[in-house]
């Protein structure tokens, strides 16, 4: 399967590729980013190219990670993905903006975006999110959603939400 670039009404998604490694660890470097990324732990650019690896290894099956880009200009927004939870059947939405873009509503944009190719697209019957229990920007955003707070008994650290195909409405 081919992974779609996507438009919204002020982003464009577009499907990452290893062109946007250096892009991808600029941002995931960034500190109020790997804040809730990676618990904070610096990742080298090598970890950053084997994580698009995976992604793009990914791809014949619909997840994969697409780099935002604002649609009037181009400017760098930030990524979003759909990815696999580890040792589940599941997968979460997954994003990470510059900052400079945090409290606009990008983050629910572009993964309103994400539900609507997850359900429709790849038939997905469910869709999750995590964040970290100080993330209440993130939190805000799985609510706008439509999505419900739920137990993940894989990860007991995060704030854990679902969506199942039939509540969500695009």
């Amino acid at each position: 399967m081919s992974v779609p670039a996507l438009q919204t009404a002020r982003l464009r998604l577009r499907p990452c590729d290893l062109d946007d490694v250096d892009v991808l660890f600029a941002l995931w470097r960034d500190p109020d980013v790997r804040r809730y990324l990676w618990d904070d732990r610096q990742i080298s650019r090598d970890e950053a190219q084997d994580m698009v690896q995976q992604f793009l290894d990914r791809a014949q099956r619909g997840l994969a990670i697409w780099i935002l880009e604002a649609a009037d200009d181009g400017k760098l927004v930030g990524f979003t993905a759909i990815k696999e939870i580890a040792g589940t059947p599941h997968v979460e939405l997954y994003y990470g903006l510059t900052p400079d873009c945090w409290g606009r509503g990008y983050a629910t944009e572009a993964s309103r975006a994400l539900l609507e190719y997850g359900f429709e697209v790849l038939g997905l019957p469910r869709m999750w999110a995590r964040t970290d229990p100080p993330n209440r920007a993130s939190m805000r955003v799985a609510e706008r959603l439509g999505m419900r707070p739920t137990e993940d008994p894989s990860e007991a650290s995060n704030v854990t939400y679902v969506i199942e195909r039939e509540d969500f409405s695009p």
